[in-house]
């Protein structure tokens, strides 16, 4: 945990200095891991929205990989409708997302209980 806290600092700072999508992904997994779930929420959302503003994300795979994590945040936050919506979202980006896929199932299995 010490490792991940540090890592979390560090994009951070790096965010005081350079608001790019790409640092707010980071700092969103890491949020994700450490169980903050607003703030791995706000990220995501953040890096979606700063990557679209500024067209700067390489591939559709790698701009699914967003949506697919914000799905995760949500799904762990019991927001299944809007976790729904994120990996619909990522499997039209990349129909090989297997993050999206795993989330996809997870929701399947939620809606049958």
């Amino acid at each position: 945990s010490g490792n991940l806290e540090e890592a979390e600092r560090l994009f951070t700072e790096a965010l005081a200095l350079d608001d790019r999508w790409d640092i707010r992904y980071n700092r969103g997994v890491t949020a994700l891991e450490l169980g903050r779930l607003a703030q791995a929420e706000e990220d995501f959302k953040l890096a979606i929205l700063r990557a679209a503003a500024g067209g700067v994300v390489p591939d559709a795979a790698l701009e699914a990989r967003l949506h697919a994590g914000l799905a995760g945040v949500l799904l762990k936050r019991d927001d299944l409708v809007r976790a729904a919506a994120e990996t619909e979202a990522a499997l039209a980006l990349d129909p090989m997302n297997q993050e999206a896929y795993w989330i996809k199932g997870k929701l399947e299995e939620l809606s049958r209980k």
